[in-house]
């Protein structure tokens, strides 16, 4: 079964990437929907509409309802964070950095 692609809005660096992998992996998508936010791109996927590919590290609850497969050959990129030592962190802030080390170790 094939399912129509819902892809990143192309020019942005995730989807320059994404679509320099699939290439290199032989794979060419044709977009049916070219949607800005990852969290739209999955609200379509639930009513739906198509299939697409979000970072691994999504900051929303992917629906129970949706199959998540990881991709044949595993795009990686790098996220780092930055602070200022001399300033105490805010509690957004650790809560985020945890959130990083966290995905960092598994």
């Amino acid at each position: 079964m094939t399912y129509p692609f819902i892809s990143e809005v192309p020019g942005n660096i995730g989807s320059t990437r994404l679509n320099q992998h699939l290439r290199q992996c032989g794979i060419t998508l044709n977009p049916a929907y070219e949607i800005r936010e990852d969290a739209t791109r999955i609200s379509m996927v639930a009513q739906g509409l198509g299939a697409t590919i979000v970072p691994q590290v999504f900051p929303e609850p992917i629906p129970s309802d949706i199959q998540v497969c990881q991709l044949p050959i595993p795009l990686e990129r790098s996220i780092c964070a930055t602070t200022l030592t001399a300033i105490p962190q805010s509690p957004a802030v650790a809560v985020l950095l945890d959130i990083f080390f966290e995905t960092a170790r598994s």
